[in-house]
């Protein structure tokens, strides 16, 4: 048995507990989910996740779903999911912190200039996985012979086989320094994109 049949049973366990205790205090409404560092990761989950929505906070970016009351939200650095767009600075005054023992000595942080940063969250990750699937394009039917038959789709973990429709999510412009360079300036450029089923693209 696989950790995520494992799981869902347990949730279905819970579940019916729940049901035959109606006086018993409900655990929390959110479920969150962390580990996902990779963007390659979140966009195969925004893509599972279907339909959902998006939050943030300071460094934070979450894609969430809601279950009836219950809330599945992923959370992701925006470090890695967005990009950082410098839209100033700001300077930063001195800050003295008095000795607070001997054996801890008075610190002292110079007055420096700071980057004011903005994050979009709308690239690469996001762009093309809005929330009713985007305008994607769809390649297919797979024929029997060709090379990414049996390969693993990223979104739903099964392999692709012969007569399937994929699609191809983008992810950006990856390490190409030209490519970040035409991204930057809103150019076309040689994106990098994972293939998942269409279906699990946001497709019908």
């Amino acid at each position: 048995m696989s950790n995520h049949t494992a799981y869902a049973n347990g949730l279905r366990e819970l579940a019916d507990w729940i049901e035959a205790h109606p006086t018993i205090a409900l655990p929390c409404n959110t479920l969150n989910v962390f580990g996902a560092d990779k963007r390659e990761e979140a966009a195969a989950i925004l893509a599972a996740l279907k339909p959902c929505k998006k939050d943030y906070s300071d460094e934070m970016f979450y894609i969430k779903r809601d279950f009836g009351p219950i809330t599945l939200s992923f959370v992701f650095y925006r470090s890695k999911v967005c990009v950082a767009k410098v839209i100033g600075q700001k300077v930063t005054p001195e800050v003295r912190e008095p000795a607070k023992t001997i054996e801890i000595p008075e610190k002292i942080t110079p007055e420096h200039t700071e980057d004011i940063i903005e994050w979009d969250c709308s690239a690469p990750l996001l762009k093309t996985l809005c929330l009713n699937g985007g305008n994607m394009t769809k390649f297919g039917p797979k024929a029997k012979d060709h090379p990414s038959i049996g390969e693993l789709c990223p979104a739903c973990k099964k392999p692709f086989i012969a007569g399937d429709f994929t699609s191809l999510i983008v992810l950006g412009p990856g390490d190409d320094p030209e490519a970040k360079r035409r991204a930057k300036e809103g150019r076309p450029y040689n994106a990098v994109a994972v293939e998942v089923h269409y279906s699990c693209g946001g497709g019908e």
